[in-house]
Order: C-alpha cells, then structure tokens, then sequence
C-alpha cells in the first residue's frame, strides 16, 4: 500500500498532461501544434524534475521516471507498430521526450547558466516551430519526405460526388488535374488556401487543367460547415465530396491532409506533395 502512494502520481500526472496536451492541439488547431510542444516540454520536464527530487533513492528515482513516460512509451509502440491515430504522430511523443532529458539535466545541474538555458530552451523551439520548423515537420508527416516533387504511380480509383452526380476516373482523363484534399477539421488545410487561390487564378485559363478541391469530411461536417470554410477564405473553386475523413486511407493509403495531387493525362498520379510547389510539374504537362 505504501509503495501504490509513493508511485501512482508520477503515473496518473503523465496520463493527466498527456490528455490534456491532445486536447490543447486538437482544439488549438494551426497554433495548438505550436503550444503543444512548448507545454509538452515544461509539462514533463517539470515533472521529472519535482518527482525525481522527492524520490530517496536512485532507485525510486528511475522508477518514477519510467512511470511518467509511459505514455510516450505506450504510443511510440503503437506508432512503431503502424497503428497510426492522429494523436500518435511523432510530434506527440518528441516534446514530452525532450521535456524529461531537459528535467534530468535540469536535476544534475546546480548551475544558474545551465538551468537558465535549459529554462530558454522550450521557448526557442516554440519559436523555431513558428517560423519553420512546423512547416518542416508537416511537410514530412503529409509527404514522407522533407521535400515534395513529382512521382509517378497509378492514380486509385477515383469515386467523388459533385452535387448529386459521381464522378471516376474515367471523368478526367485527356486533362490536367489539381486535386486539394482538405478537411474541416485539419488547420494546415485552411492555412494553404491562400496559396491554393492564387495558383488556380494563375492556371485556370490554361486549356485542359482542371482545379478541384476534396473535402474528405469528418463525422460532424454538413454541406453548410464546409461550405461557411470556403466562404470564409473566398475559395470559388469547383468541390468534389470524397469519403469520410477516417476511410481516406481506403483511397490513398496512409496519408494527412492536406494533400495536393496532380494527373497526366492518362490518369496517371505525376506530383504528391504540398500545393505551394505545383508550378514546374503543370508547365511539363502543358509543354507536352
């Protein structure tokens, strides 16, 4: 009994901090990813930190340590294993990792520079996630790379509805197409729109491409939801309705939004990848 009331806050702190930080990403949207990771790393170093000091021996010390990553641990397996929900992703995992290495170092050193710096050191990769680093990071997470270009692989089948009418592949083939997968939910997917505006405006008047967008709509989505989306951000572009948001991966494979893909003429799947890099693969297919 007294060894259950020496461990289970360390355990039930993390598990604590752990739901509340997908909370905070969740409904914090574009800006939630960012405070995420900066409450992820003062959330779990501080608990290392203060768990660790009330520990007697190097014993207790590890024990607790394991206890308060334990959900990194759980969802790194769940990650590693393929089993990929939203809340699994690396980003989910890396900041509470960070934050006990900076909580250990933190115990070790009694030096005010040190602590001083390992303090600095959530708010500098805050601030490095705002200027780039989470356009670095979700770059990879969407495209499994850090850059995005052309590819060439056969497109899936294709079953959109625009109004009451099913469109296949068999619908656009002989043109260019652009397609923008977004969903209601997914920041990133609003945050591109801008983008996605001026490149329709720039190649819509080219004979034989095609822009759409695809809303792969979640659960709670209604044709006023995503309409009141593409209002807000003036997108008067043609809306094609693909599954629901959670049966993507039945269509694409394992994949996040956004998502830009383009078709040859054939039908054929030449560019996956971010929208703001469309340019050079559209000029080729024109040119051709």
């Amino acid at each position: 009994m007294e060894t259950i009331k020496r461990f289970w806050k360390p355990f039930v702190f993390a598990w604590v901090a752990y739901i509340l930080l997908t909370a905070v990403i969740v409904l914090g949207r574009y800006h939630g990813f960012h405070a995420n990771i900066v409450l992820g790393i003062f959330s779990f170093g501080g608990m290392t930190y203060l768990f660790r000091r009330k520990s007697s021996d190097s014993k207790e010390r590890l024990i607790k340590t394991i206890l308060i990553a334990t959900p990194i641990i759980f969802f790194a397996i769940i990650y590693i294993t393929g089993v990929q929900p939203f809340y699994t992703s690396p980003n989910f995992i890396f900041a509470q990792t960070i934050g006990i290495i900076l909580g250990l170092i933190f115990e070790k050193s009694d030096h005010w520079f040190v602590r001083s710096m390992i303090m600095l050191v959530p708010i500098l990769i805050g601030f490095w996630l705002l200027v780039q680093g989470a356009d670095i990071w979700q770059h990879y997470t969407i495209y499994g790379t850090f850059r995005s270009g052309e590819t060439l692989k056969e497109a899936p089948v294709l079953n959109f509805k625009q109004d009451s009418v099913v469109l296949s592949n068999v619908d656009f083939k002989g043109k260019v197409v652009v397609f923008y997968f977004w969903n209601t939910t997914c920041p990133y997917s609003a945050r591109y729109f801008p983008i996605l505006k001026s490149k329709y405006e720039k190649w819509k008047t080219r004979r034989n491409v095609e822009f759409y967008t695809v809303n792969f709509p979640v659960q709670s989505d209604s044709t006023n939801t995503r309409n009141n989306v593409l209002s807000q951000w003036n997108i008067d572009i043609p809306t094609l309705i693909g599954p629901k948001a959670e049966e993507s991966y039945k269509v694409f494979g394992s994949f996040t939004f956004p998502l830009t893909i383009i078709l040859n003429t054939k039908g054929d799947i030449v560019f996956w990848g971010s929208i703001d890099r469309i340019d050079g693969t559209i000029e080729k297919l024109i040119m051709d």
